[in-house]
């Protein structure tokens, strides 16, 4: 997997065609180009149990849609400027 330096934060769905989102933060968190960058997971699965395998699996922050654009963009905004 290729990545651009300018990327400061991964943001993406659970629900994915080929892999479930889990499968690909233990990806990112296994790839040293990849692992120290931080995870947003935005998705309708608002349950615990999903907000704790994200956690569990290494996500940095969990954002439950439909979701309020200045709490996502203050997230965002805060991990890439960690980086």
């Amino acid at each position: 997997m290729q990545l651009h330096p300018e990327v400061e934060v991964i943001i993406y769905d659970l629900e994915m065609p080929r892999m479930n989102g889990f499968e690909l933060l233990s990806h990112i968190r296994q790839n040293p180009a990849l692992a120290k960058k931080p995870v947003v997971i935005l998705t309708c699965r608002s349950s615990e149990k999903y907000r704790q395998l994200a956690q569990e699996f290494g996500a940095t922050a969990y954002l439950s849609k439909p979701y309020l654009e200045h709490e996502f963009l203050a997230t965002v905004e805060s991990l890439a400027n960690c980086n």
